[in-house]
């Protein structure tokens, strides 16, 4: 079994390029993996905050601007004897994607060449000093990412190698972007299969990006996710609740949990018929 320093050490490492690269440095703990201690990190654009409860990982950012937000959360069972240095590297992985989408900055994996990371490869008490007081690199501008639904298909097309080309194809159908056409017929059903299958490493991934578009996006990406994504499914299969629920950040949980129990009532169920069956496309071709 892994001991708690030596696992988040290892987490460090490996989320430690994109974190530069977003201009943050460690302010804390001194010791990394000290008891009751969060990590938290500081710089030019705001703060982030891993947590660590129990066996699960919480990562909290914040834009200078704003309040801490729960972009992110997924298990971290170092004392599990399954555990192995992959799952962590996993972690890590999940940690940077979260950061680098919150702050709109680069995403650098820990086996991606940069210039941009420490020379040091390895997180010795030295490096942990420097990234405590060393001087803070210079960060990007402030995010220019659109919390679109097309941005969220192409999300979901780097996580499905299956999807890859279908949004384009969508586009020149509907001639412009279709989110009910792409996410109802192709996309939402692979979702689903993962959920069933609980892919935990999958999941992170879509439920990553799922929490953080809705947080960040307009109404319509929120109902699209909540609602027709995972509202009207739950419903359908109450198990597809039950084994995702874990890798929702406290906003998505709420309102999933919200439109399921709103899809049950007699209103709900309307509603739920008339987004089922919803009246067909016409094109703008067709005259």
């Amino acid at each position: 079994m892994v001991s708690k320093k030596d696992s988040i050490l290892a987490l460090l490492k490996s989320s430690e390029p994109t974190m530069v690269a977003a201009g943050l440095n460690l302010t804390g703990p001194a010791k990394p993996g000290e008891d009751e201690a969060d990590i938290t990190f500081e710089g030019e654009l705001g703060e982030v905050v891993l947590k660590l409860e129990e066996n699960i990982l919480k990562i909290l950012c914040k834009k200078n601007d704003g309040d801490f937000r729960t972009v992110s959360q997924t298990l971290f069972d170092y004392e599990d004897e399954n555990w192995e240095a992959r799952d962590t590297k996993s972690v890590a992985n999940e940690v940077a994607e979260s950061i680098s989408s919150f702050f709109g900055t680069e995403l650098i994996y820990d086996s991606t060449k940069s210039d941009k990371t420490t020379k040091n490869k390895n997180l010795t008490p030295e490096l942990e000093e420097f990234l405590q007081s060393g001087k803070k690199k210079k960060s990007k501008r402030e995010s220019t990412i659109s919390y679109e639904a097309e941005n969220l298909a192409h999300r979901m097309e780097n996580i499905f190698p299956e999807l890859k080309g279908e949004l384009d194809k969508n586009i020149e159908e509907y001639e412009m972007f279709l989110p009910e056409a792409y996410f109802e017929k192709l996309a939402t059903p692979l979702i689903l299969n993962a959920i069933r299958k609980k892919d935990r490493q999958t999941l992170k991934k879509i439920f990553n990006a799922f929490n953080i578009f809705y947080d960040e996006g307009p109404s319509d990406i929120q109902s699209l996710i909540v609602v027709s994504i995972l509202g009207i499914n739950f419903v359908a299969d109450e198990t597809l609740f039950e084994k995702s629920s874990e890798f929702m950040s406290e906003v998505l949980l709420e309102a999933v949990e919200s439109v399921v129990s709103f899809l049950k009532t007699g209103k709900g169920k309307r509603q739920m018929q008339i987004i089922l069956n919803p009246q067909p496309y016409k094109s703008k071709r067709l005259k």
